[in-house]
């Protein structure tokens, strides 16, 4: 899938224009955003929206999106590859954006995995889906990766930026990070306490983790909507460049999702109650450790579950459903 790419020119002509734009224009485009966001639930209009709010918040009174500018010592190379602003007008012109499905989330949101670099699929791309944290009413709305590494080269880490809502005081947010550092020493934002903004780092980078690994499993199903063809005369028009779409699924031969766990849990009738257990991915990245598994060929990956995850095998075992009776709702809570 080919990128419709336009010139830096007319990138930054557009955004110029925006920034240009009478206050009220801009609070009207801002609103109207925010009303398709929650029409249809698409992260990307809650995105354009937060943009557009926080050019309103600049030119009114106070912008700490904006101001993320000045957080880095005036170095320009900075503040075009990680501040906040920059990396949000990278993705509106250069990004794809993955949605998936409620099956797939619900079991990549109960599955566990390790979070190092992965292979990207795109160097830049979002990924359009709430996730709520363990705190009611904090949730990250559309999460934002970039691939950092020469052009055409071998990458060397992923930038993330993430856009949010905290219903407990009707705010929005935003919150930026480096999937290479330690969770221990993610950015801490003055918006949270300590361990609000961990919470928000570490589903950041559980979620990239697992997308990843789940794209290139073969039960990945994948649907291509192409929609940047007419950004050209949308900016022309005044309005947001639009980005491909990826939809994920599961292909329906491969995995019933309504029948996951059943047969496991027939097996587990010792436990009154039903519950679902956490799934997890191994990686076998060691090729010389592993040389039994990666001498297998394609059928025999598929027999024993394995699948080629980038340059390396991995196993995903499903979370499953053990014992039963009447299914155990965890609810998990802030103390």
């Amino acid at each position: 899938m080919e990128l419709i790419e336009l010139s830096r020119e007319k990138k930054a002509q557009f955004f110029m224009e925006v920034m240009r734009w009478d206050v009220k224009r801009i609070a009207i485009a801002s609103n109207k955003k925010l009303q398709e966001y929650i029409k249809t639930g698409e992260g990307r209009f809650f995105a354009e929206s937060y943009f557009l709010g926080q050019i309103l918040g600049f030119r009114t009174e106070n912008s700490s999106f904006f101001n993320d500018y000045e957080n880095h010592d005036n170095d320009l190379n900075k503040i075009l590859q990680i501040s906040a602003p920059s990396l949000l007008q990278r993705y509106f012109f250069d990004g794809k954006v993955f949605s998936m499905t409620k099956p797939v989330y619900d079991l990549l949101e109960r599955t566990s995995n390790k979070v190092f670099l992965r292979k990207h699929p795109f160097p830049i791309f979002a990924i359009d889906q709430k996730v709520k944290t363990k705190y009611d009413g904090l949730s990250i709305i559309f999460l934002i990766f970039f691939e950092v590494g020469e052009e055409g080269g071998e990458s060397k880490g992923c930038n993330y930026l993430a856009i949010g809502k905290d219903d407990r005081d009707d705010s929005d947010f935003w919150i930026t990070g480096d999937i290479l550092y330690p969770l221990k020493d993610c950015k801490i934002t003055s918006s949270f306490p300590k361990e609000e903004s961990r919470e928000l780092h570490k589903i950041i980078r559980e979620l990239y983790a697992n997308f990843l690994d789940y794209i290139n499993h073969p039960s990945a199903k994948k649907t291509i909507y192409k929609l940047s063809w007419n950004n050209e005369k949308r900016i022309k028009r005044g309005q947001f460049p639009m980005q491909d779409k990826i939809n994920i699924d599961i292909k329906s031969e491969f995995l019933n999702f309504i029948k996951l766990g059943e047969s496991k849990a027939r097996t587990n009738n010792k436990f009154k109650k039903s519950f679902w257990v956490r799934g997890h991915f191994n990686h076998f990245r060691n090729k010389e450790r592993y040389k039994r598994i990666y001498s297998l060929n394609e059928r025999e990956l598929e027999t024993e579950n394995l699948f080629y995850n980038g340059d390396y095998i991995s196993k995903w075992i499903t979370p499953y459903i053990k014992g039963k009776g009447k299914l155990k709702q965890k609810i998990r809570r802030a103390v």
